[in-house]
């Protein structure tokens, strides 16, 4: 009796065993999908977080490109404007230092005046006195190196009708013509313009 009624069991366990196995099949091919559902999820959280990281990036990097271009404009500016200030500051130096430069002589001449008119300015402002007569030829040549500046001398005239002017006696004249500078000292004949200058203290430039 009792193998009669095993053997009936047996088979009926027999019998249950595929649907346990078929059970056991889905339940491992859901887990897998679901583990494939979650990497998916995960792969596409990773690849958003890559996207967000790389824009991040890119904008850090515009950033720094556009902070670099306005430092270098700004550094190119004050460069320029200092370099204008400088040749500004050089500009003026030179001005300044040309009208150091500037001789009396170049300042009396803004009035458009030869140098042998300054030159006869100059030697009655220092006292020189020139003494010649009408009859005179070196008279007339040292008043003809003068153009138009003699009329800024201090010229006497010498010759008169008894013979020789009186101021002309009293200075000492005995000759003409005759310069008599402020110190006394006399220079007679007629005298080349740079050797009056120098004897005057005068300036004269050809």
């Amino acid at each position: 009796m009792r193998k009669t009624f095993l053997i009936p069991a047996l088979i009926l366990s027999l019998l249950m065993l595929p649907g346990c196995y078929k059970t056991q099949e889905q339940k491992a091919i859901q887990e897998a999908e679901k583990a494939m559902e979650q990497a998916g999820e995960q792969m596409e959280k990773a690849m958003k977080d890559a996207e967000d990281a790389l824009e991040d990036a890119t904008g850090a990097v515009e950033d720094a490109a556009m902070e670099a271009k306005d430092a270098a404009e700004g550094a190119a500016m004050d460069i320029k404007e200092g370099t204008e200030d400088a040749m500004e500051e050089v500009k003026d130096a030179v001005e300044e230092a040309a009208d150091s430069m500037t001789t009396p002589a170049e300042e009396e001449n803004e009035d458009g005046l030869s140098a042998e008119a300054l030159l006869a300015k100059c030697l009655t402002e220092k006292g020189a006195k020139l003494y010649t007569a009408s009859w005179c030829g070196h008279c007339k040549n040292q008043k003809a190196a003068f153009g138009d500046g003699l009329e800024y001398l201090d010229n006497t005239e010498c010759a008169a009708d008894n013979g020789w002017a009186e101021e002309c006696s009293l200075a000492g004249v005995k000759a003409v013509p005759t310069w008599i500078f402020s110190d006394g000292e006399q220079k007679t004949g007629n005298t080349p313009l740079p050797t009056l200058a120098d004897l005057s203290g005068c300036t004269y430039t050809t």
